[in-house]
């Protein structure tokens, strides 16, 4: 964890306010490199002290159960609450399918848009707002379909556990060349560090 994650910490605390807690939190790490970790099954590629070792002053971003490998070493933890059934939104469209990433920053609103997942409803937006030059993402294992799981044993006990929908799926992979082409756009660097990358 970095040291300016700490200092913001009890900042933050000082307000009750969420928007005031978000300006403070805008730009705090201007043109630095953020590390979104999903729990993607290439996790268990890294052995946990190296990835521990190898993102111990890095800005990281840990989403869900991957924060159980990496710890303290974490600056921000994103959950989300994810009990639904697979709906059949014929009407409704995602993030992913309409290629709407601008929707995606707290600029826009507060309030998360449908991605799906927490890495489009919070992470990217959350590592853009923090003012990064470059994302890069470890665990978010997109490219194999029908066959999605997780770094750890998928029977351990996990409340609300869902399992990611074909349409869900396919969005998102159909997705990342626009999402590529839109950090072009914001002149941020944009990479996926997966050996089932969808590209």
């Amino acid at each position: 964890m970095k040291n300016k994650t700490l200092q913001a910490r009890t900042e933050m605390l000082k307000h009750s306010d969420i928007p005031k807690r978000m300006e403070y939190l805008r730009d705090l790490y201007k043109g630095e490199t953020a590390y979104i970790v999903a729990a993607g099954p290439s996790l268990n590629r890294y052995e946990k002290p190296f990835l521990r070792n190898r993102l111990k002053d890095e800005l990281v971003i840990s989403i869900k159960q991957s924060y159980n490998l990496l710890g303290d070493v974490c600056d921000f933890h994103l959950l989300n609450w994810v009990n639904f059934n697979p709906y059949k939104y014929e009407s409704i469209s995602t993030i992913c399918e309409k290629y709407d990433f601008d929707s995606l920053s707290f600029d826009h609103n507060l309030a998360r848009p449908w991605g799906p997942g927490i890495m489009y409803e919070m992470a990217i937006p959350l590592a853009l707002f923090l003012g990064v030059k470059k994302i890069k993402t470890l665990g978010w294992d997109i490219g194999e379909p029908n066959s999605y799981s997780h770094f750890y044993d998928d029977n351990a006990p996990i409340t609300n556990s869902v399992s990611i929908g074909d349409r869900e799926y396919e969005s998102m992979v159909k997705s990342t060349e626009h999402l590529y082409n839109w950090f072009n756009r914001l002149g941020v660097e944009f990479e996926i560090i997966s050996d089932r990358n969808p590209s």
